[in-house]
C-alpha cells in the first residue's frame, strides 16, 4: 500500500516535509521518498495524499476504559474514529473486581489480543495497575493468596505497566513503594499524595504527575498549612473544597513554582495536566451523548454529583480563577522546558473518549504550549515516555503504520487535528466511510443499552 503525495509532518525534526510517497507493507512503514522518484504499482493500493498532512497516531496519556462489553462495543472503537491510535490506561486492573466499570489484566490482555488480531477495534493499549488508596491494605489483600508475595512482585506478575497511586497514601508507604518500584523498574505513576511533596515524589523518581496534583500545592506560599486542611478536608465524609482551592489561587507564588518546576526537569518527571476536566459541563446536551452507553450515563452522573458535592455545589472549573491558575502553570512548566504528555481522562464525567483528545490539544495550546509542541505532547512524547519510540511515535521507515491523514496542517492551527481525513492503524485502513460505520455501530449499541436499561427500570 501507498500513501502518494503528502505532506509529512515530521515531529522530531518540527518540519513538513512536502510531496512524499509512504511505503506500508503490513504493519510497518518500509519506505519514504520524494513522490516524483516513486513509480506507483497498479496492484497496491493506492492513497492519494495530495493537499494531507500526515501525522503520526494520536496517544491519550490518561484514559480510563470500562468493562468488557462498553469497551469493545463504544469505547475502544471510539478512539480509532478520531484519529487516537495508542491510549495509556489509568485503572487497568483490579484487585477485587466489584464496582462498577472493573475489570482485570486478564481483560486488557484479551482486548490486546483481539485488537492485534483484528477481532476488536481499537488503540494499541499500556495499563497501570487499579488506583492504589492505602498501599498496605492492596498488600494484605495480595498476601491472601500469596504470602510470600510483596505488591510490586504481584503487579509485575500481573504485567502492568505501572502503579497508579492516589491522594490518600500515606508518606512512610509511599516511600517503601517507591524504593521497592525503583528497584524493580516499575514506574509509578498518579496523583501526589497529600502527605508528599511534588519535589519530594520527583526526586523519588515517581515518573508522571496527574492532573498537576502536588504540583498546585506546593506552588502555595502557604503549602505546608493548605496541606494540613487538605489532609483534613479528605478524612471528613462532607467536605467543601471550595475554601482550600481559593486559598490556593490567592497564594499562588510564580518564584517558588519556578524551583519546584526545576525539580521536575531536573528528574524528567513528565507531566499530564488533563486539562479537559474543566471543561466538561455541558455533557448532556452534546452530541457525542449518542456515543455513551446507559450505565456509562449513569456513572457519569453520580461522579458529577460527588464533584459538585466536593466543590460546594460548583464542578472545579466552575471555581474563580482555578482555570487560569492551571493555564499559568502549564505555561511555566512548559517556559521552563518540562515536556508534557497530552491526557483527557476520559471516560470521567463529560470528557468523551477519542474526540476529547482534540480538546485537550486546543486547551494546551490555549495556555501557552506551541502548535507543534502541543501535537508532540500526543506523538512522539508518549513513546518516549513509554520508551518504544525506536518503533513508533513518527512517521519514519521501519516503524509501525499508524498515522492519521488531515486535512489542514495542524502545525499552523492545532484544531486542525479535528479535520480526519483518514486513519491508519496498523497498517489497516479507516477512511471516512469505515469510521462512519463504526458510529453507526456504536449509536445503535448505545441505543439498545438505553432501551435496556428502560426496560429494566419497568
Amino acid at each position: 500500500m501507498y500513501i502518494s503525495n503528502t505532506n509529512i509532518v515530521d515531529v522530531v525534526q518540527g518540519q513538513v516535509v512536502e510531496h512524499q510517497t509512504i511505503a506500508i507493507q503490513d504493519e510497518k512503514i518500509i519506505g519514504i521518498t520524494p513522490t516524483s522518484s516513486t513509480p506507483l504499482k497498479g496492484s497496491q493500493r493506492a492513497i492519494d495524499g495530495t493537499g494531507l498532512y500526515a501525522i503520526p497516531g494520536l496517544w491519550d496519556m490518561h484514559v480510563h476504559l470500562s468493562h468488557d462489553d462498553i469497551a469493545r462495543n463504544s469505547m475502544l472503537p471510539l478512539y480509532i474514529v478520531y484519529g487516537v491510535t495508542g491510549v495509556r490506561d489509568m485503572k487497568g486492573d483490579c484487585f477485587e473486581c466489584n464496582g462498577y466499570g472493573d475489570y482485570s489484566h486478564h481483560t486488557v490482555k484479551q482486548w490486546v489480543a483481539d485488537i492485534h488480531n483484528n477481532k476488536l477495534v481499537g488503540p494499541y493499549i499500556i495499563a497501570s495497575s487499579d488506583i492504589i488508596h492505602d498501599i498496605d491494605d492492596v498488600t494484605k489483600l495480595v498476601q491472601q493468596s500469596k504470602p510470600s508475595t510483596n505488591l510490586v512482585e504481584e503487579l509485575i506478575h500481573r504485567g502492568v505497566h505501572s502503579i497508579k497511586l492516589y491522594d490518600e497514601v500515606e508518606k512512610n508507604a509511599f516511600y517503601a513503594l517507591m524504593e521497592e518500584a525503583n528497584r524493580s523498574n516499575l514506574p509509578v505513576t498518579g496523583h501526589v499524595p497529600f502527605s508528599v511533596k511534588a519535589s519530594e515524589a520527583s526526586r523519588l523518581k515517581m515518573k508522571s504527575m496527574e492532573h498537576l496534583s502536588g504540583v498546585i500545592e506546593e506552588c502555595s506560599s502557604e503549602e505546608d498549612r493548605l496541606r494540613r486542611a487538605l489532609e483534613t478536608a479528605t478524612g471528613e465524609q462532607d467536605s467543601d473544597y471550595t475554601s482550600i482551592v481559593g486559598q490556593y489561587i490567592a497564594t499562588f507564588d510564580s518564584q517558588k513554582c519556578s524551583r519546584l518546576i526545576d525539580t521536575l526537569k531536573q528528574n524528567h518527571t513528565w507531566q499530564v495536566p488533563t486539562l479537559s476536566i474543566l471543561f466538561n459541563r455541558k455533557w448532556q446536551s452534546d452530541s457525542r451523548i449518542n456515543y455513551v452507553s446507559a450505565q456509562e450515563r449513569k456513572f457519569w452522573q453520580q461522579l458529577e454529583r460527588w464533584e459538585r458535592k466536593q466543590f460546594g455545589g460548583k464542578t472545579q472549573g466552575d471555581i474563580p480563577g482555578w482555570n487560569h491558575l492551571k493555564f499559568q502553570v502549564v505555561k511555566q512548566m512548559y517556559q521552563q522546558g518540562i515536556k508534557i504528555l497530552a491526557g483527557t481522562d476520559s471516560s470521567y464525567w463529560g470528557i468523551f473518549p477519542g474526540s476529547a483528545l482534540h480538546q485537550e490539544l486546543e486547551l494546551l495550546v490555549r495556555a501557552g504550549v506551541s502548535d507543534l509542541d502541543a501535537l508532540r505532547a500526543a506523538t512522539i512524547y508518549p513513546v518516549q515516555y513509554l520508551e518504544q519510540e525506536n518503533v513508533m511515535g513518527s512517521i519514519e521507515a521501519g516503524k509501525f503504520a499508524d498515522i492519521v491523514l488531515l486535512e489542514s496542517n495542524p502545525v499552523k492551527e492545532i484544531g486542525n487535528t479535528r479535520k480526519i481525513h483518514t486513519v491508519i492503524v496498523r497498517g489497516k485502513v479507516y477512511d471516512k466511510a469505515a469510521r462512519e460505520q463504526l458510529l453507526m455501530q456504536i449509536e445503535h449499541y448505545v441505543e439498545n443499552s438505553i432501551d435496556n436499561n428502560k426496560a429494566k427500570e419497568k
